[in-house]
């Protein structure tokens, strides 16, 4: 939802620093730091939150009999909505107690109840889980976890889907840079990073990602009014593009990196198949297994590999003038341009199998 996204952010709930990242305490530098607990300070948007969050759990989980939070965070949003939605309402500890009962779950206990968890975020999912989990153990039924903000990481995906359970969040990392950008809360020129930083926040690179426009015309009416003249970008990288070409080595170092570059981010997802279709027909070419294809188009895509690897190095006194393109946009304007010769080579490489 777009208006929590903007909440969030009003709020200083989450705050984005792509350029002065914050250190977890995990160690890790991330451009992002989310405290959600700020909305229960602010009366009109903490019902807009709550409200928010009993919506989606009467479309996703409608028999839900018991609503559980998370200690600590997701406490108070379970308290609000248990009451709003008139449930009994219990929470789960990070350990068991270490006096009296000695209770990891706290209230009435109902065996078979039809349980949604509520968490306040989702990182790596881990403690969610761990809740859930322990909730099963005592014979309840979990729904699933629902929470206000997700980072989206690859990693909370693949533990949900290997512990076995639904979750749904009111918005996630995504759609929140997306309102980040129209509010101008950040920059066009960090968007990329904070996608980089996304899918693999160990890896502290990130920060030193060179970040190119990326251009979506709903984030930025005023860019489609402007015509992007990527054949005269490319043409200027041509020579560049038959320097590589003669070199084998070079050659196969910057299609590896390109290939691995793509396959991390997630922008390029839309397009994966025609990309690794474009690589292939760059080194089947060069290695003479396959000709049926002219050599400027070959070079048009080592062209649109190294504007991808690096511009600023290739095309400074161009970029002096008219500015960097997204790679994204670039690398889609290749393969529309080949599309009937990525077909054929589809078509080559179908047959040898």
């Amino acid at each position: 939802m777009r208006e929590i996204a903007k909440i969030l952010l009003k709020l200083k709930a989450v705050t984005l620093s792509p350029e002065d990242p914050y250190t977890w305490a995990s160690g890790i530098k991330s451009p992002i730091y989310c405290d959600n607990r700020l909305t229960l300070s602010y009366p009109e948007d903490r019902a807009e939150v709550e409200n928010g969050l009993v919506n989606l759990i009467k479309e996703k989980f409608s028999d839900v009999e018991y609503i559980m939070g998370t200690a600590t965070a997701g406490i108070p949003h379970a308290a609000i909505i248990a009451d709003k939605m008139n449930l009994p309402m219990g929470f789960v500890r990070s350990s068991n107690k270490d006096h009296g009962k000695q209770n990891k779950i706290e209230g009435a206990k109902i065996p078979g109840a039809k349980v949604v968890v509520i968490e306040d975020l989702f990182s790596t999912g881990g403690s969610s889980i761990e809740a859930a989990k322990a909730l099963v153990e005592e014979d309840y039924d979990v729904l699933g976890i629902v929470s206000i903000f997700t980072y989206k990481m690859k990693a909370a995906e693949e533990n949900f889907k290997a512990a076995g359970f639904k979750h749904e969040s009111l918005t996630n990392f995504d759609e929140l840079i997306e309102v980040a950008h129209e509010m101008n809360y950040i920059k066009e020129s960090e968007i990329l990073k904070l996608q980089t930083f996304r899918d693999n926040p160990k890896d502290s690179s990130w920060m030193n990602v060179w970040s190119t426009f990326w251009v979506k015309k709903k984030w930025n009416s005023n860019l489609g009014e402007k015509k992007l003249n990527y054949y005269k970008t490319l043409r200027k990288i041509l020579p560049y593009a038959n320097q590589v070409f003669k070199n084998k080595d070079r050659l196969n170092k910057v299609v590896e990196q390109s290939m691995s570059k793509t396959n991390k981010l997630e922008l390029f997802k839309k397009i994966s198949r025609e990309l690794k279709l474009a690589f292939g027909l760059v080194i089947d070419y060069s290695k003479g297994n396959y000709r049926d294809v002219k050599k400027k188009d070959i070079l048009l895509i080592i062209a649109g590999i190294l504007y991808l690897l690096n511009p600023a190095d290739i095309v400074p006194d161009f970029i002096l003038f008219f500015g960097f393109f997204d790679d994204l946009s670039v690398l889609t304007y290749i393969i529309k341009k080949l599309d009937r010769e990525l077909e054929k080579y589809d078509q080559w490489k179908n047959f040898r199998k």
